[in-house]
């Protein structure tokens, strides 16, 4: 699966100008560690851009983007306009009703698993691990890494996280053989 040739296009314009926006702000003044994290921040901000709100990653790195001030010259008053709608309490990353009585949930069923654990209840198989019970362990400890590292992630569901993480892989690789192709052009 491929990112469409538009994708890097677009990533290529919103890359350069951020990088002549940053350039232009800072006077030529960073440290090498500053210029690091400014060249990984604009990459990121133009891989979200290029994508569009398509996707929660995006949406998610672009409504962090909003809130930044100094950004604003980056994505553009008509890109800021719009995805502050993204950001506020009732767009992306408000919390819906639906995730509170979720959460109550998770809280109460952990809370029942754990009275039961403290008053020595023990299954007749305590002795050893189930398969099943292991996989669901190893599911659940990877499901939590994803949603830790793919942004906007919090709130999916399995399936959900997957195809988001699909999304999102795809696009990180094809911002990877830009910025690849970018050094071998400017022979950095």
């Amino acid at each position: 699966m491929q990112a469409p040739r538009n994708f890097k296009h677009d990533f290529l314009k919103h890359f350069l100008l951020g990088l002549h926006v940053s350039r232009d702000s800072s006077g030529g003044m960073m440290s090498l560690n500053e210029r690091e994290r400014e060249i990984k921040h604009l990459a990121d901000a133009a891989m979200a851009l290029a994508r569009g709100d398509g996707a929660n990653w995006s949406r998610a790195l672009i409504a962090g983007l909003a809130k930044k001030e100094n950004n604003e010259a980056f994505i553009g008053k008509k890109h800021c306009k719009e995805f502050e709608s993204i950001a506020s309490p009732h767009g992306y990353h408000g919390t819906s009703s639906f995730l509170k009585r979720k959460m109550i949930m998770k809280r109460k069923s952990f809370n029942s698993r754990l009275k039961v654990r403290k008053k020595g209840f023990r299954s007749p198989s305590s002795s050893r691990v189930i398969p099943s019970v292991l996989a669901r362990r190893i599911v659940r400890k990877r499901t939590q890494v994803l949603k830790r590292i793919i942004p906007g992630a919090e709130s999916l569901d399995g399936i959900s996280l997957l195809s988001e993480t699909l999304d999102y892989v795809v696009y990180l690789r094809a911002q990877a053989n830009i910025m690849q192709r970018l050094t071998r052009v400017f022979g950095v």
